[in-house]
């Protein structure tokens, strides 16, 4: 009883604000604003600097690596009973054709 009067005094003492976390996982930061962001560019004392403007007005493209690639057809470089030694009852068969792919 005692410990749930002290932790309804201490959720007493906290703001009414949701904290906001300092690290983001890689799919809030596409949905979030870019409000944290901008306030990040800002001088440690709240103030912009011209300096800061400048390297915020050029944003980096992200570059996604397999639209840099060119794509490749990997079924035709696999050989002609590949799938047959897949489904081979002996382990060392497929281990076998499996291979094949990381040669070729």
């Amino acid at each position: 009883m005692l410990q749930l009067k002290e932790l309804e005094e201490e959720w007493g003492k906290l703001p009414g604000v949701p904290p906001i976390p300092p690290r983001r996982l890689r799919s809030d930061q596409a949905t979030l604003p870019e409000a944290p962001v901008a306030a990040a560019a800002e001088g440690e004392d709240g103030d912009s600097s011209d300096e800061g403007d400048a390297a915020t007005a050029i944003a980096p493209v992200a570059l996604d690596p397999y639209d840099l690639a060119d794509p490749v057809d990997m079924l035709a470089k696999l050989p002609r009973d590949f799938f047959e030694k897949l489904v081979r009852l002996y382990f060392c068969d497929r281990c076998l054709s499996i291979l094949t792919v990381f040669v070729a």
